[in-house]
């Protein structure tokens, strides 16, 4: 199964490496490899590298370095990391350009050779990378040409996808928090034990009578 760093995982497993957990000790915390736990990392330092953030400042979100970075960046201009299971990036720029010049979806659709619930989700993603950019509800329905109910329909969506990710995100940063203190009272009681043994072996058995 394909799991993103938006994903529940993924955003228990991002909060923890931002709380200094680090990389492998967050990986099992999340339960996960650690190769995914660095594809994560990859993924969330595209995008904040894509929506203007500089280099350091995205380090310093992730709470993370490594000496993957310099790859990292290199992709950042490149447009490759697209699902295995989505359709080649020219029948999307062929639907596109069916679209706009007045198409409807499902003839812009079988213009570019795909099915509708594709050009359906394209229209969807539109919507979202439109309103991300701060374009009005009602620009989005006139540009897309999209009916009032779809467009409610898309707003509602997207507005419950956030709620979600900023639940999620919450939930994660609890748990880690709850991780790290409980991590910090068995450390301090191993201590603690091992400092009452090695006391114990210094006086040595107590002699009856004394």
């Amino acid at each position: 199964m394909y799991l993103s760093s938006s994903s529940a995982a993924g955003i228990r497993f991002l909060a923890s490496v931002k709380l200094g957990h680090g990389l492998k000790a967050s990986a099992r915390h999340a339960g996960i490899d650690k190769e995914v736990g660095y594809r994560w990392l990859r993924e969330e330092y595209l995008r904040l590298r894509r929506n203007g953030k500089t280099p350091s400042e995205t380090t310093a979100e992730l709470g993370f370095s490594t000496s993957r970075l310099a790859a990292w960046e290199a992709d950042v201009g490149q447009v490759k990391d697209r699902h295995h299971l989505r359709m080649n990036i020219d029948e999307e720029v062929s639907f596109w350009a069916a679209f706009d010049r007045g198409e409807s979806l499902g003839e812009a659709a079988t213009a570019a050779g795909v099915s509708r619930s594709t050009a359906y989700r394209w229209m969807h993603r539109r919507f979202d990378q439109l309103r991300q950019s701060k374009v009005t509800v009602r620009r989005c329905q006139d540009q897309l040409r999209l009916t009032d109910r779809l467009s409610l329909n898309f707003e509602r969506d997207r507005l419950s996808r956030l709620s979600n990710g900023r639940n999620a995100a919450t939930a994660a940063q609890h748990a880690a928090v709850f991780s790290s203190g409980r991590y910090a009272d068995q450390t301090t009681c191993s201590v603690r034990c091992s400092q009452r043994r090695s006391s114990t072996v210094l006086r040595g058995p107590r002699s009856i009578g004394s």
